[in-house]
């Protein structure tokens, strides 16, 4: 990474400040015609994103409301999130969906807890995440980190 940031005057910094991010605006987009066409607000959409492409997406989300996820994301999406994963897979996010109606209890839980379990999926109080949840990540032996950015 410093390769590419040490000189901020270098030709690759002035290409890639001339570089217009596609696609961003049309994600945002979506999330409006998937609210309008299954009625379901806004405010109660999850999703999850990783790069300055999801930034508009994400804003709007956490901006109504909604839970705004940086999935493994990169310094453009974390300051437009409300929850931070960091997962080696994709099954990482699946607590933030089951936990979804108390997600600010859950991730304060996790987050004050994690010292205790983080070495061992098997060590996640019950309490926490579902059984099934639980043998996934006992299965592939790995346990997603979770941050609530809320007030951060």
């Amino acid at each position: 990474m410093n390769f590419f940031w040490k000189n901020k005057e270098s030709d690759y910094i002035k290409v890639m400040n001339q570089v217009k991010v596609r696609g961003g605006k049309r994600k945002e987009a979506a999330v409006e015609e998937i609210s309008k066409r299954t009625k379901i607000p806004i405010s109660e959409m999850i999703a999850l994103g990783e790069s300055i492409t999801d930034i508009n997406m994400l804003q709007r989300l956490k901006d109504e409301g909604g839970i705004a996820v940086s999935f493994n994301g990169n310094k453009f999406s974390i300051g437009q999130v409300n929850i931070a994963v960091t997962t080696p897979n994709s099954l990482g996010v699946l607590p933030i969906f089951q936990k979804k109606q108390n997600i600010r209890k859950f991730l304060q839980e996790w987050e004050s807890e994690f010292k205790k379990f983080h070495n061992n999926p098997k060590n996640i109080p019950n309490r926490l995440i579902s059984k099934k949840t639980k043998r996934f990540f006992t299965k592939y032996n790995f346990l997603p980190e979770f941050c609530d950015l809320t007030n951060k």
